[in-house]
């Protein structure tokens, strides 16, 4: 009986229990919260395109407005070739397309390259099965032989975003120089050097007024006029002759002559350029400097020598540089290994720690009369090597970020 009690009590006891945990951890779950309602965006206004809606504008950028890309541009051709034309011909090209898509095509911009300009759109927007056209305006002048121009249009066409318009020529100057730039090569110093162009002109009554070179030292002569015949037309042609004097200095020779004629819209030009080179010869012409590093030591030398086999003396040399110096020194020493005996110029200095360029002129006085100063260019970079990245650093243990905060005492 006893043992029958203790064993009520016991189930008594975890029955209480039991609901008493039950009621706490009723107690202890928190609530749910309740459902919030979705609020779904509003949709976008989609733009309505109708017909002749849009404004005339300008060819060039233009900012989109249409967002489906459904149009298709359709161009019946992609390519105009005027032929042989005159420089003083302006030329127009239309090119002629349908929007094939099922949506709108919208015209977003239109570039031309060099002599190509686009006129004025009608519209930007052409709805699905409408058609349109592309005007575009070709300048030939101050261009000769074969061109070849394009005018590129960007449009909302997602299989081809972009369609390239070609224009192709062969204009004829009605007035040409050829070659339009005369050769002298190297003249020696004291004497006279000479080349040749041809002016020819398609305009029959066309009159040579003057040729104005725009250095003393060079001349101008022009010849008779002749008739001829080119590719089966009769034109009209002068020889230009084209002379440095004899007192024309030591070094490059870049000269332009203006050409004026009697139609006041057709001033000409034509470069010369040649070298006139004096008794002194400098190898290399030009010093290069390469391999340079911010802040290396530099070094670099060239020769003087006798070109017309006649002894001289250097006097004297310079450094002038055009950006921060870098020779320190500049020394001269003569060679009398050769006959007659030359001169070694040697350039020694640093480059900057920034880097940079490394450009400037030697001046170097001999006793040679004309060749009183002799230049001689030098150019070089100093790059810097850019710095290495730094090595990954080893990623920390869990010990090493959590170090043990127990101190050993020793065994006991």
């Amino acid at each position: 009986m006893k043992m029958r009690a203790s064993m009520m009590s016991i189930v008594s006891l975890v029955t209480v229990c039991g609901v008493a945990a039950s009621a706490v951890a009723q107690v202890a779950a928190p609530a749910k919260p309740a459902p919030q309602p979705v609020v779904k965006p509003a949709p976008a206004p989609q733009p309505v395109v109708k017909e002749g809606d849009a404004p005339v504008v300008k060819g060039g950028p233009y900012t989109p407005t249409i967002t489906t890309q459904d149009g298709r541009a359709n161009f019946e051709t992609t390519e105009v070739d005027f032929g042989n034309i005159s420089d003083d011909v302006v030329k127009e090209a239309e090119f002629k397309f349908t929007n094939t898509g099922t949506g709108p095509l919208e015209i977003t911009n239109t570039q031309g390259s060099c002599g190509c300009t686009v006129g004025t759109l009608e519209k930007r927007v052409y709805a699905p099965g409408e058609a349109g056209s592309i005007k575009v305006t070709f300048n030939p002048a101050h261009k000769r032989d074969q061109q070849h121009t394009t005018v590129t249009v960007t449009t909302n066409d997602a299989t081809r975003p972009q369609t390239v318009l070609n224009i192709k020529s062969f204009v004829k100057p009605l007035v040409s120089v050829e070659p339009q730039f005369a050769l002298l090569n190297q003249i020696a110093k004291g004497q006279s050097g000479s080349s040749k162009v041809t002016i020819t002109s398609r305009i029959p009554d066309l009159k040579i007024l003057s040729v104005t070179p725009n250095v003393a030292y060079v001349d101008a002569t022009v010849g008779e006029m002749k008739e001829v015949e080119v590719n089966g037309e009769k034109v009209h042609q002068w020889e230009l002759t084209i002379s440095t004097k004899p007192n024309a200095p030591v070094g490059p020779v870049n000269a332009g002559m203006s050409i004026r004629t009697s139609d006041e819209k057709r001033v000409l030009t034509v470069n010369t350029t040649g070298e006139v080179v004096g008794d002194v010869m400098v190898t290399p012409a030009r010093v290069q400097l390469a391999n340079l590093s911010p802040g290396a030591p530099i070094s670099a030398q060239f020769t003087l020598s006798a070109r017309n086999g006649k002894a001289f003396k250097v006097l004297k040399a310079d450094d002038a540089p055009v950006s921060a110096r870098a020779f320190s020194k500049v020394e001269f020493r003569e060679d009398t290994s050769t006959t007659p005996p030359s001169y070694i110029i040697t350039m020694t200095g640093q480059t900057s720690d920034q880097g940079g360029q490394v450009a400037g002129q030697i001046l170097v006085a001999t006793d040679v009369p004309g060749e009183e100063q002799v230049k001689v260019p030098y150019f070089g970079f100093a790059r810097a090597v850019p710095k290495a990245a730094p090595a990954p650093q080893k990623p920390n243990s869990v010990w090493e970020e959590n170090p043990s905060t127990l101190v050993p005492t020793g065994p006991r």
